[in-house]
């Protein structure tokens, strides 16, 4: 029995996505056909990032360091529907 992992149309939700090793990952799971969701507290990176990827994606400025400032989970999911 062979195991596959099914990526395409998943959301991924991404922090550090603003550069190096997040940025990286932002644009292979958007090249597998991910809708992702970006944190990062790099506001204005982040949207650039965003208007170059070829998929849906939520923009999030956030510092996660800071629980109080990160979204939850539902609240996520209502704004990525």
């Amino acid at each position: 029995m062979s195991r596959v992992l099914r990526i395409k149309d998943g959301v991924a939700v991404i922090t550090g996505a603003a550069s190096g090793i997040g940025m990286g990952l932002a644009q292979q799971a958007a090249a597998l056909g991910m809708r992702l969701v970006l944190a990062d507290v790099q506001a204005d990176a982040l949207q650039a990032l965003a208007k170059r990827l070829d998929t849906e994606v939520l923009v999030v400025p956030t510092d996660v360091t800071d629980a109080d400032a990160v979204p939850d989970g539902a609240t996520l999911r209502v704004r990525l529907a």
